[in-house]
């Protein structure tokens, strides 16, 4: 983060930042800012949780929501390939000043999220400690098509599992495009 700032790097480091958003629709984020120390407290945190026995999920569970821990899209034994625990919450005090992009931290650096290019699945290697950007839908609709919402899936690996934090930021559903300046890129 700290090229961003900085007037030497700052201009060749946006450049960078600019071109994979228009182009690949994800980057990995370096030298962010988060201490590694609190960086492997989440990991290990959240390595912790998933290893939980299910009965002790299923008590985080709320009967007919989605919020919470637990397995509501998991149906019958055939989908145990689909299975997902998930914890969500919404938890920014204002979320109509977020541009609708996804963080992900890989908490084993499984290699399992791929890019669609050029007609192609390309991997992406989870690089130490980096997050991984999303661009979005709506990014590349309030950048009227500047930066592109790339075709992307997770593969699975059928030796490891693959744990990662997604957080997602997005917009309000009543936020005004032209009281927040979010139409940054229709003019330019």
């Amino acid at each position: 983060m700290q090229k961003f700032l900085s007037g030497d790097s700052m201009d060749v480091e946006l450049e960078k930042l600019h071109h994979a958003c228009k182009h690949c629709g994800f980057f990995q984020l370096r030298n962010h800012g988060v201490s590694s120390s609190l960086v492997e407290k989440v990991k290990k945190g959240i390595q912790g949780l998933f290893n939980l026995p299910v009965e002790e999920k299923k008590l985080w569970q709320r009967p007919g929501e989605i919020e919470g821990f637990g397995q509501s899209f998991v149906v019958s034994e055939e989908q145990k390939l689909d299975w997902g625990d998930m914890f969500f919450i919404t938890c920014h005090p204002q979320p109509e000043l977020v541009i609708g992009i996804t963080i992900l931290l890989q908490i084993n650096e499984m290699e399992s999220l791929q890019i669609k290019k050029d007609g192609a699945w390309v991997p992406i290697k989870p690089l130490p400690d980096a997050f991984v950007v999303n661009v979005g839908d709506l990014l590349e609709i309030i950048t009227n098509g500047t930066y592109a919402s790339i075709e992307h899936r997770v593969v699975v690996n059928s030796e490891k599992e693959r744990l990662s934090i997604a957080t997602f930021y997005s917009l309000r559903l009543d936020a005004s495009p032209n009281s927040k300046g979010i139409l940054l890129f229709a003019h330019s």
